[in-house]
């Protein structure tokens, strides 16, 4: 049975049509991340989860228990805004344990739970800090510190490292991924950012305009797209026509590429080689269809053993290799 169900949420802001209709199932302990564009519907379902907005219609059922029309401080969820919410005149000690203390909770337990969450996230050294004398990394820890002390039922976290830099961001990737694991808390992460949903997710929830597009384990998502949408919004995709009409698409790392020509193998010409740190990217020409250009990614080493350069003619085997779907 889920943990959390999502039923029918329909949601209209004036004449537009927000939300069409959602049915989404979350088991306990799983991390999920609602990804798609700007304006897709998924921030709007969250605060609805958080009771921040109500929907129109349907349910948000927690083991059982309608959500819908409970103020949020009865729901178990905390929260964890972009823009992180701290209080500038607290020190980081004092804006963990703010939620606490409206609760009946000694002031001992308030002290042992905030030193704890606080060791967690490697802050306990400087809880006596203010949050203008940390950086936008230590302070996306002290307010998911803040939401964790509380130990809610639901963890809710609104595009938390949108703010930070790359190295920052990878880093805290994987911190909130263990914690969360560690925790067990049942966590949704809304996000439009690709590489975060895939690294962090158990489950990846795919919005557009509105709707659910698809739901799936990031390997699903990612090889097994049930739609052109997520196929092209999921990392970088070639679409190919077959001889039966049908669309394909193969995934840059999945085509196979010789030097010489091989049976089955189509010809092909470089017009762009694009280095991207860990792989290079190739765009090519298919010179029997000079209107169609496949991407490959491809390795350094594959790179420099095969000696491509820019106007080389190639082979590429668009054949049965992985990351290969058909839609009927």
């Amino acid at each position: 049975m889920s943990y959390l169900k999502i039923k029918d949420i329909k949601k209209n802001f004036g004449n537009t049509e927000v939300l069409k209709g959602l049915n989404i199932d979350i088991n306990k302990g799983e991390l999920v991340c609602f990804l798609g564009p700007s304006g897709c519907g998924k921030t709007t379902l969250l605060r609805i989860i958080a009771g921040l907005e109500y929907s129109d219609s349907g349910e948000i059922d927690l083991e059982g228990k309608d959500l819908s029309f409970l103020h949020p401080s009865q729901r178990g969820i905390a929260m964890v805004f972009q823009n992180y919410a701290l209080f500038p005149n607290m020190s980081i000690y004092n804006n963990v344990a703010y939620g606490l203390k409206g609760k009946k909770i000694s002031k001992r337990e308030i002290d042992l739970r905030v030193l704890e969450v606080l060791d967690k996230v490697g802050l306990k050294s400087i809880k006596d800090k203010y949050p203008s004398e940390i950086s936008g990394g230590q302070q996306q820890r002290v307010a998911l510190a803040r939401a964790i002390v509380l130990k809610p039922e639901i963890l809710l976290l609104d595009e938390p490292l949108s703010a930070l830099d790359a190295k920052v961001r990878e880093n805290l990737r994987e911190e909130i991924k263990i914690l969360q694991r560690e925790l067990n808390i049942t966590t949704i992460l809304v996000t439009h950012d690709q590489e975060e949903a895939l690294t962090m997710a158990d489950k990846i929830v795919v919005f557009n305009g509105g709707n659910v597009m698809q739901i799936g384990t990031p390997e699903e998502i990612y090889y097994t797209p049930t739609n052109d949408f997520v196929a092209d919004f999921i990392g970088k995709i070639n679409f190919v026509e077959n001889i039966h009409g049908n669309v394909e698409f193969i995934r840059p790392e999945c085509l196979k590429v010789s030097k010489v020509e091989k049976i089955g193998y189509l010809k092909a010409t470089i017009e762009n080689i694009e280095f991207r740190g860990n792989i290079y990217r190739v765009l090519v020409t298919l010179n029997k269809d000079l209107s169609k250009k496949l991407y490959l990614d491809i390795s350094f080493k594959e790179l420099k053993d095969l000696d491509l350069k820019l106007n080389d003619n190639i082979y590429i085997d668009l054949g049965s290799v992985l990351g290969v779907k058909k839609y009927a």
